[in-house]
């Protein structure tokens, strides 16, 4: 006789006193992680001195779906972030189905982070319906603000470049994960 996935819980782990609401909870978020995730390494590096792409081709999956996304994918770091000089602002890079990318600011980057780790402790959420493949960290210059879109990142040129930006790939062992939890 077949068992459903619920008699098991039942017979196995409600058995032993384990509680049933909070091994579906888990369950559930185990599930929702495997259904949303990367398959492969985007490699995020600076794209015309100010916004950032995937220097390689990437395979994800969102929704239960495998999607491929081609090498050279913009992503417009906008025009809103701001922050005084020598202090550092994130964003976190994202995916939809279409292949487009996102950059989220954190909400906090008008004032700006003291210390890298400050900014990425700040890690902004994933929007809706989209998967995230890394973050990067922005110094600003040490004699000026940082305007995105108007000044380069570290290597471009335009305005104040800044004096440090570093790229953090979702997927990369080295490096700890860009807030697993926050994506959707």
């Amino acid at each position: 006789m077949a068992r459903t996935l619920n008699q098991i819980i039942e017979d196995t782990y409600v058995g032993l006193g384990a509680d049933k609401g909070k091994l579906g909870e888990w369950l559930t978020r185990m599930y929702d992680r495997s259904r949303d995730r990367l398959l492969g390494n985007p490699t995020l590096g600076i794209d015309s001195n100010k916004d950032v792409k995937n220097t390689t081709a990437y395979d994800y999956m969102l929704a239960d779906r495998i999607y491929t996304d081609a090498i050279n994918g913009n992503c417009d770091t906008g025009t809103t972030a701001t922050f005084p000089q020598g202090t550092w602002g994130i964003f976190k890079v994202s995916v939809d189905t279409s292949g487009s990318l996102t950059a989220t600011w954190a909400t906090n980057s008008s004032a700006g982070y003291t210390t890298e780790a400050l900014a990425i402790a700040a890690m902004p959420n994933t929007p809706s319906g989209e998967l995230c493949i890394g973050y990067v960290t922005v110094q600003a210059h040490a004699s000026g603000q940082f305007l995105a879109g108007t000044d380069a990142l570290q290597g471009g040129s335009g305005g104040d470049p800044s004096q440090d930006t570093n790229y953090y790939n979702a997927l990369d062992p080295n490096v700890a994960p860009a807030d697993p939890d926050a994506s959707t």
